[in-house]
């Protein structure tokens, strides 16, 4: 697999969304600087692969964050547009878990402050 490590949703799921979609990239991402839908076309066979029309099946609600493997959960997109979703998603999450990270090491101890850089450690 070329990018994202992430649960399948069911073959009945993706077929039934894949009909909806009419072979077409649904995404509709305004950041991703395409018309609203994406709407590039997209071919059955090449889902996860190499070549013209490739597609994957994204969670509009990702399944770490309690999506299920639902219809309506599942999106068809291109790969360009399902590549910069996943991108997204794991700049989030890093920041989550940094964010955990500093909760966490206050909760153990409430008078510790964040260290500060020294201005030749910046170079």
């Amino acid at each position: 697999m070329r990018y994202r490590e992430a649960p399948l949703f069911d073959a009945e799921v993706i077929e039934y969304a894949w009909m909806r979609s009419k072979g077409k990239c649904e995404c509709t991402d305004q950041k991703h600087r395409h018309p609203d839908p994406c709407n590039s076309s997209l071919v059955r066979a090449n889902r996860r692969a190499l070549g013209r029309g490739e597609w994957d099946a994204v969670a509009r609600i990702p399944f770490r964050r309690g999506g299920e493997d639902i219809a309506p959960n599942c999106i068809i997109m291109c790969y360009t547009c399902a590549r910069k979703v996943e991108e997204e998603l794991v700049k989030t999450t890093v920041a989550e878990e940094e964010m955990e990270s500093k909760i966490l090491t206050l909760k153990k101890d409430p008078q510790a402050k964040p260290k500060k850089k020294k201005w030749w450690g910046l170079f």
